[in-house]
């Protein structure tokens, strides 16, 4: 019994010793690349010295990176311990590196140039708060703040409005006097330019306080400056607000009040804040009258991008079925040019004038923008056909050319009948005969000094000669 102790504790010291010199030769080793796991070891050694030493009992199991499910062996290069998480993954998703301090934190900028980085897998890479904000788009809506600085303009502007249209209504009752000084009047020694241009006010430049809302304007009415203020008449203010609140007597007397030439002082934004809602009144009425001109105007525009359309391919290319097509939009034109002005003018003594239902510039402008689109479509269509034609002229004229050249190489074709063939051979044969004879005569009488009687043998050879030619012409391809 005693004996088996011993050797237990014999064993035991022995296997402590053997792992303390296995310890001691590896940490005498030298470390391997961080950017190459050594083939030879089965597990990677990181940059962690507080990280324990890996067991060999992971070699063979699969990477720890989620998805990955790839063998940690030597012949797959081994694994690498993530220094932020502890996990064994494979070398691929274990390369990467960061900064770690010392509770296993992230370092932040300025702690990565006093810290050693050490390798992570990719999980904790990519968690890493630099990087996820780096890749985060930054977004600040302004929406709300926006809507409470238009709402807040908008009611200021209203009540701005408000406030004009009851002064206006207290002048137009005589509760305020035109030329009496009101408490809400701007100080003159406290304004030195214009609140509409902002001139400065001098000896040629006078100040004029505005009525309504007290502010002080210029006034020229010769020069640059003559919309800033203006001496407005109140009937005319009250023909175009008849709607407002005012009290009996003037809406009793309203044709008086229009009727009156009062006039006050008048800035140019108290004008347009009075006459707003009478300007949009008067804008919508005009669409109104104006819907059917703008109806015609929108087929005008889409003829004329047809048109357009249509001209361009014709450009590129002399097509029949495009210059058909062509002809008809343009006599479509035509036809809206002709209705248009049958519908929106008058003809007075062969004079166009629109009708006084509608806007006549409008109506103006839009019956001219048609003419000449008509005019161009019509004069590009005659000029692109006259090159077409002229071209095709030229190429007709080379095909008659070359059939003539043609036809001037290839001999005629004979019509005779084999009678006449015949006759025509006789009459060959017994030419020929003759001319034999002649030219005989002709150099037996030579030979003889026959002189006399030499020049008319000779007038009967060319005679023969020609007869025979036309003889030959005549057989053609028949002949001898």
């Amino acid at each position: 019994m005693g004996k088996r102790v011993i050797g237990a504790v014999g064993a035991q010291l022995r296997n402590t010793l053997t792992s303390s010199s296995k310890e001691a030769t590896r940490s005498q080793s030298p470390l391997p690349s961080p950017t190459k796991s050594p083939i030879s070891r089965s597990i990677a050694s990181t940059d962690d010295e507080h990280s324990p030493a890996p067991s060999t009992s992971i070699v063979g199991k699969g990477c720890g990176y989620p998805g990955c499910n790839k063998s940690m062996t030597p012949r797959n290069g081994g694994c690498v311990e993530c220094s932020k998480c502890h996990k064994f993954v494979c070398n691929q998703h274990g390369r990467y590196k960061t900064g770690l301090t010392a509770d296993g934190g992230y370092a932040t900028i300025e702690q990565n140039s006093n810290l050693s980085l050490r390798r992570v897998c990719l999980e904790c890479f990519s968690a890493k708060p630099d990087l996820s904000q780096g890749t985060q788009t930054k977004v600040h809506d302004l929406t709300r703040s926006f809507k409470s600085l238009r709402s807040s303009f908008q009611d200021s502007h209203e009540l701005r409005r408000n406030k004009t249209q009851l002064r206006f209504i207290r002048l137009v009752n005589k509760d305020i006097e035109v030329t009496e000084k009101q408490d809400y009047w701007e100080r003159d020694d406290e304004v030195a330019h214009c609140r509409v241009c902002g001139v400065t006010f001098s000896w040629w430049i006078r100040k004029h306080h505005c009525r309504l809302c007290g502010q002080i304007v210029c006034d020229d009415p010769e020069g640059n400056r003559q919309f800033c203020s203006l001496m407005a008449p109140v009937g005319l203010f009250v023909e175009k607000l008849p709607d407002l609140n005012y009290n009996d007597e003037v809406k009793q007397n309203l044709s008086k009040t229009i009727s009156d030439n009062t006039r006050f002082r008048c800035c140019v934004k108290c004008k347009d804040d009075l006459l707003v809602n009478w300007k949009r009144n008067q804008q919508d009425v005009a669409n109104d009258e104006n819907a059917a001109v703008f109806d015609e105007y929108n087929t005008f525009i889409l003829q004329k991008h047809h048109l357009n359309q249509l001209l361009a391919s014709y450009a590129k290319e002399s097509s029949p079925r495009i210059s058909s097509r062509l002809a008809l939009a343009t006599k479509e034109l035509e036809k809206l040019a002709t209705r248009y002005r049958v519908v929106f003018f008058d003809d007075t003594n062969g004079k166009l004038t629109p009708k006084s239902s509608y806007n006549p510039q409008l109506v103006r402008n839009i019956y001219q923008s048609i003419i000449l689109a008509l005019e161009h479509s019509v004069t590009e269509f005659k000029r692109l056909s006259s090159i077409y034609q002229a071209a095709e002229e030229e190429k007709l004229e080379l095909k008659k050319q070359q059939q003539r050249e043609i036809e001037a190489q290839i001999p005629p074709a004979s019509k005779l009948t084999k009678k006449e063939i015949r006759e025509l051979r006789e009459q060959l044969m017994v030419m020929n005969e003759q001319k034999f004879l002649v030219e005989s005569m002709i150099k037996e009488y030579t030979k003889l000094r026959k002189f006399d009687e030499l020049a008319s043998l000779q007038v009967n050879s060319s005679e023969l000669e020609a007869t025979i030619k036309d003889l030959e012409s005549q057989l053609g391809e028949f002949g001898f």
